[in-house]
């Protein structure tokens, strides 16, 4: 989804994330993944401040769904940390 709307910094940075877990061998390592993972929701232009704009118009239906994938994935990683 990220792709098909330009979002090209939030886009590598998921691509990190899931480059980074297939080399994944210890506890730690895997715990660290997972604190980065939970950090980019905090701060200013955190990954929680996102919204979808195309042409200046802000897309409705792709921000609905990209909350969705936000609460899912922090739902997740919070539960395996």
């Amino acid at each position: 989804m990220l792709i098909s709307v330009d979002e090209t910094n939030w886009n590598k940075t998921f691509i990190y994330f899931i480059n980074k877990e297939h080399i994944i061998k210890t506890e730690n390592e895997k715990n660290f993944l997972l604190n980065k993972i939970l950090k980019i929701y905090g701060g200013l232009g955190s990954f929680s401040d996102l919204v979808i704009y195309v042409e200046g118009q802000v897309m409705i239906k792709e921000n609905i769904k990209l909350e969705t994938f936000r609460k899912e994935l922090f739902k997740i990683t919070k539960s395996m940390y």
